[in-house]
């Protein structure tokens, strides 16, 4: 792995000549829905919960990955595709602080640490790995962190929705991409149900994520995405 931010984005770079850009303007399409339109954005991120929650043990079940060491790589593969694709469309020194760039490498390190040290099963631990990389940057780059209180739908969801948008154009199965979404809007660990009066004037309840499987075992990919962040104690 390299050790440090700079080496970190050289790999990125180093591994992916050229590749897809996302356009500019679904970039500013997508955060314009997002600030205008909550209540759309909503329904949105609702129903992908209750898809992904119905249906999450078969998606993880037919991932083609079988061992850490494809887990590592190919995650990696993911994320330097993910952040190739921003090239140009996003300033992420402009990201609020203690979630830029610095925050991601970071986790990046806590969360392949954190995969090889804990018994984990491989599939979980390619969604954790990307979620646990991808969980503040992307939503960060649309919404504001510090000022989600008057939100129902904040930046861990806008992530996952940028997230979902740049899978279709670098190769990632839209099933695939559904379990990293909901990694990535799950890395807010809600304790309980919350009413939210959000800025288009109406309430809504924000409930919290479904992070145990039928037998109450926990669901490792959305806990090794919260315990990459949660490691990440020294600052931007």
């Amino acid at each position: 792995m390299p050790h440090n931010e700079k080496g970190f984005l050289n790999r990125t770079h180093q591994t992916l000549e050229g590749g897809p850009k996302m356009n500019e303007v679904k970039f500013k399409k997508l955060r314009e829905f997002l600030e205008q339109n909550e209540a759309e954005a909503w329904n949105k991120t609702q129903g992908l919960r209750q898809e992904y929650e119905k249906s999450y043990e078969r998606l993880f079940a037919k991932l083609p990955i079988e061992s850490m060491e494809q887990a590592e790589t190919r995650s990696f593969e993911v994320i330097s595709k993910t952040l190739k694709t921003l090239e140009g469309v996003v300033d992420f020194s402009e990201v609020d602080l203690g979630h830029g760039l610095g925050h991601l490498v970071r986790d990046y390190f806590h969360a392949v640490v954190l995969a090889r040290k804990t018994k984990i099963d491989p599939k979980q631990a390619y969604i954790g790995i990307i979620g646990g990389v991808l969980h503040d940057i992307l939503g960060c780059a649309l919404i504001k962190r510090y000022s989600e209180n008057e939100r129902a739908v904040r930046h861990a969801e806008a992530g996952g929705l940028l997230f979902l948008e740049i899978s279709k154009d670098i190769g990632v199965d839209q099933d695939e991409a559904l379990l990293i979404y909901y990694a990535i809007a799950a890395h807010t660990n809600y304790l309980k149900p919350s009413t939210v009066k959000c800025s288009d004037g109406i309430e809504r309840e924000v409930q919290p994520y479904r992070d145990t499987d039928n037998e109450n075992n926990p669901i490792m990919s959305i806990w090794l995405t919260r315990w990459a962040d949660r490691l990440d104690t020294n600052g931007p």
